[in-house]
């Protein structure tokens, strides 16, 4: 079973930090992180802000994101259960793998997360 800590994270294009998860894995070089729902909507807010479009489908329980691709290409991101503190956990992985996370070190705030 992989080891979840809590921390917080930033991406390069936002000035913002979010609290999350991370099991330490990386691409790229990048942090790798998973979002509570809660987070994961704040995001998706903050997103609009760069112009890309980030909405929760009920049914899927899913962040479908559109990034503006010529091509029409949507992104669909699936809830994922982790186990943090003994706790299962729903959390979305947007950007995982393919945006560039980093983690916030300069938030001295509790990665408390709900």
């Amino acid at each position: 079973m992989e080891k979840y800590r809590a921390t917080h994270f930033q991406i390069d294009c936002i000035n913002n930090s979010y609290p999350g998860f991370t099991n330490g894995t990386k691409w790229s070089g990048w942090e790798c992180p998973y979002f509570t729902k809660e987070t994961a909507l704040q995001l998706a807010k903050d997103l609009q802000t760069i112009n890309v479009k980030c909405t929760f489908n009920e049914e899927q329980q899913a962040f479908i994101l559109d990034e503006g691709y010529e091509d029409g290409i949507l992104t669909t991101v699936t809830v994922e259960r982790i186990t943090y503190n003994n706790e299962e956990i729903e959390v979305y992985d947007i950007g995982s793998g393919y945006w560039v996370w980093s983690e916030d070190k300069t938030d001295n705030s509790p990665a408390k997360e709900n």
